[in-house]
């Protein structure tokens, strides 16, 4: 029991260190925009760019579902060779649409928003973590659970535990 307990709280903290490293690359700048635009399904959503970030970014080619396929759990690559993939994909931009599974307060400030991509994702809880910065909270207030937006963003790295997490451009 005790073994049991030790092991338990060793591998959550290795757990809370990787969420917080991943999410403390220091401040990101975003202004808050969104509209939806006219003719587009009541639950979708489109977002405008407004980040010199985001708009800068070459956008990533591939689509959420092909992504998550490369680098998630059912995933046939290695993690070294995930790594060195990944590599020729951070920093790229994306526009996707995904269905929403959570929106919450980010662990170091600012929000998380949880996300699969839609409509076809086998993932039953997330394929995309995007952060977004406290001045966003109106974007991320909008957002429901198990309806599906286009939302953009840049990627910021790849994990078999947590999938794709990326910087919220909203």
């Amino acid at each position: 029991m005790a073994t049991k307990v030790v092991g338990t709280a060793i591998f959550g903290g290795i757990g809370l260190l990787i969420t917080v490293g991943m999410f403390a690359d220091g401040k990101r700048t975003h202004t808050p925009a969104s509209s939806t635009l006219p003719g587009t399904p009541a639950n979708v959503a489109n977002v405008e760019r407004s980040s010199p970030r985001a708009v800068e970014a070459e956008p990533v080619t591939e689509s959420c579902l092909q992504l998550a396929q490369k680098f998630g759990v059912q995933s046939k690559l290695s993690d070294l060779q995930k790594e060195e993939l990944w590599k020729s994909y951070a920093g790229k931009s994306f526009a996707w649409s995904l269905k929403i599974t959570e929106v919450s307060s980010g662990i170091l400030g600012g929000f998380s928003v949880q996300a699969t991509c839609a409509p076809n994702s086998p993932s039953m809880i997330q394929d995309v973590i995007i952060s977004y910065d406290s001045d966003a909270k109106s974007f991320v207030m909008g957002l429901e659970k198990d309806n599906t937006y286009t939302l953009k963003g840049v990627l910021k790295h790849s994990s078999s535990m947590l999938g794709v997490t990326a910087d919220g451009v909203p």
